[in-house]
């Protein structure tokens, strides 16, 4: 499953009002991870510091930009020691 460093603060609902993060080209991950996306793919969205979801990936069309629809019931509290690898 393919693993995306997220900015919670990036956090909003979606038309349906699920709760989703947006994926950022210009953070931690690599440019080649968004080669990989596609709209319904399952991947893992982190803060590197506190905690991580599943989620699904989503692109917003006015925005041009993906995002992660995320599967709240798979919350994880990383250790106090954690890295986005």
């Amino acid at each position: 499953m393919l693993r995306f460093y997220v900015d919670y603060s990036s956090y909003d609902k979606d038309e349906e009002g699920r709760e989703r993060v947006y994926l950022d080209i210009e953070s931690k991950n690599s440019p080649e991870l968004f080669k990989q996306l596609q709209t319904g793919l399952y991947i893992t969205v982190c803060d590197c510091e506190t905690l991580e979801f599943e989620a699904t990936v989503g692109f917003h069309e006015r925005y041009q930009v993906w995002y992660g629809i995320l599967d709240l019931s798979s919350r994880r509290d990383l250790p106090p020691i954690s890295n986005c690898e």
